[in-house]
């Protein structure tokens, strides 16, 4: 067994229909990296049955119903009635001070994908404005480079994409006149004053930035409203929001 120690997880899980009807019943799991996956890993040899726990013990309770039902549908197409209540879990036999039965429910698997650094150096967790940010500008800037056969199946028609400042306007949107874009990302029906800079910063659809708005490493949400002459850096703007002309700001959030 080799244990490694360089592994990122990216916090995107695929769960089974069944885990889904598990968390209604399990309502104290909180977390999926801490509480869920960890049950679905001891749990997995053992049956679905063991992974519903005390909560199905009861036969009139909300849980065995969940389990008789999670049971006798596919992929286990099980009579709950028959295999599901013979045995739910160790613990709670042994609670019960019974001995050990045979398994309630076939085993599941739980597994991982691991990517490899080389051929997806892209993927990341963009939890942070910062990761999301980085995300956005490699993608455009591999895009940009890859060519317009590519550049076809990845944006909309009408996408405009600068290769050398490796920025995307998106359709329907309208510039000013000396409007400065280099790593940045515009959404479809935004509207840019003139003489606006954009350095890493990502607009959404429908936005509008007034004349002369200096914008760095920000997010913008979908119709935002940016008065004239605003400096805003490491800023994220929520979606409808509207920020007073004349606004400088660093680091700041700013809500509908």
């Amino acid at each position: 067994m080799s244990i490694r120690t360089d592994l990122h997880d990216l916090h995107v899980y695929a769960l089974s229909p069944w885990v889904v009807k598990l968390l209604s019943v399990r309502s104290e799991l909180s977390s999926l990296q801490k509480e869920v996956v960890p049950l679905l890993i001891s749990r997995q040899f053992r049956g679905v049955a063991a992974a519903f726990g005390s909560t199905a013990s009861n036969e009139s309770s909300e849980g065995r119903e969940v389990l008789d039902g999670v049971l006798a549908s596919s992929p286990f197409t099980l009579d709950g009635s028959q295999q599901g209540r013979e045995a739910i879990t160790e613990d709670s036999e042994q609670r019960d001070g019974g001995r050990q039965g045979p398994p309630a429910s076939p085993p599941f698997a739980v597994s991982a994908q691991v990517l490899d650094r080389i051929s997806s150096r892209l993927t990341l967790r963009c939890s942070t404005i910062p990761a999301y940010l980085y995300g956005c500008r490699e993608i455009v800037a591999n895009a940009a480079v890859a060519g317009t056969e590519v550049q076809k199946t990845i944006f909309p028609e009408g996408t405009q994409v600068n290769s050398k400042f490796q920025s995307i306007l998106l359709p329907s949107s309208t510039v000013g006149e000396k409007v400065t874009l280099k790593s940045s990302t515009v959404g479809k029906g935004t509207k840019l004053g003139s003489r606006c800079r954009l350095n890493n910063v990502v607009i959404m659809d429908g936005a509008s930035v007034g004349d002369n708005c200096i914008l760095q490493n920000s997010v913008v949400g979908a119709g935002c409203v940016i008065g004239e002459n605003c400096n805003l850096n490491d800023c994220q703007v929520a979606p409808g929001a509207e920020v007073p002309s004349l606004t400088k700001e660093k680091g700041e959030s700013f809500m509908r």
